[in-house]
């Protein structure tokens, strides 16, 4: 989970580099940059995506054991001493 989450925050940071360059090559001063949109979308991004990939193992997890105990409880209550 922790790599695919510093995974998918160093894809979101570079999906942005473009615009962090394009913000630096217009001389913009750091404190403008620091307060621009672009740098608060690109941290929500990362937050929310890693925060999703991190509850998709559990919830997944969670779901196939549920599954799984379920079917061994259909499987036992058909078992063939009661069929004959």
């Amino acid at each position: 989970m922790g790599t695919m989450a510093a995974t998918l925050i160093l894809a979101v940071f570079g999906g942005s580099l473009s615009t962090w360059v394009l913000d630096y090559v217009y001389d913009l001063p750091f404190l403008q940059l620091l307060n621009s949109n672009s740098l608060d979308i690109v941290i929500m991004q990362g937050l929310s995506g890693g925060i999703g990939v991190i509850l998709t193992v559990p919830i997944a997890a969670g779901c196939s054991a549920f599954l799984l105990a379920h079917k061994r409880a259909s499987v036992h209550e058909t078992s063939p001493s009661q069929i004959g």
